[in-house]
């Protein structure tokens, strides 16, 4: 029996259906949903988005920014004032606004290199849209945000690695499904 593209892809949404609705599989920490969403990537993120307070009593330095990134091994910092998101601060505004500008990173504030304003998605972004504003502005991390409140930040590195183990359960699946006969 020849088995046809859309048996196939009926194949994968029902089984697409079957992990999200909670049955056992040995994959099912894998969305194989083709409409896979920014919160299906922020669920698998183990911690908060960890901020940085632009303004208090004294100003956070940029050299203050870089150790809290290195402890927390991560690549940016949401910026806040007042208790509001007002920008972020990467690795990348470290090498062009600091280093390659021959700045001293203990006498700027995060404020000075932060970008903003800050480009956002919401839950319902489709993983495929999250990359592309990503790759159109040439930006690395996109806060996620869910009725005004930022409840995660995701990096083009976590979106790859979501979109590869999709693809390699979804070839698994269909390797498994045309040789099982």
């Amino acid at each position: 029996m020849k088995t046809t593209r859309g048996q196939i892809s009926a194949a994968i949404r029902v089984l697409a259906v079957v992990i999200l609705a909670g049955a056992p599989c040995a994959h099912a920490d894998i969305v194989t949903d083709a409409n896979a969403k920014a919160a299906d990537v922020v669920s698998r993120i183990p911690a908060p988005p960890i901020t940085v307070r632009a303004m208090a009593i004294i100003q956070v330095s940029v050299f203050e920014a870089v150790k809290v990134m290195v402890e927390a091994n991560v690549g940016s910092l949401l910026v806040t004032e007042g208790g509001e998101i007002t920008g972020i601060v990467t690795e990348r505004d470290y090498l062009r606004r600091v280093t390659l500008e021959g700045r001293t990173d203990k006498e700027i504030a995060v404020r000075e290199i932060m970008s903003s304003p800050l480009i956002v998605v919401t839950l319902e972004t489709s993983i495929d849209e999250c990359m592309a504003i990503m790759t159109d502005r040439r930006i690395r991390h996109v806060p996620v945000v869910d009725s005004g409140e930022v409840v995660g930040v995701v990096s083009i590195g976590d979106l790859v690695k979501f979109k590869s183990k999709q693809q390699s359960f979804e070839i698994q699946y269909l390797t498994d499904y045309i040789t099982s006969g």
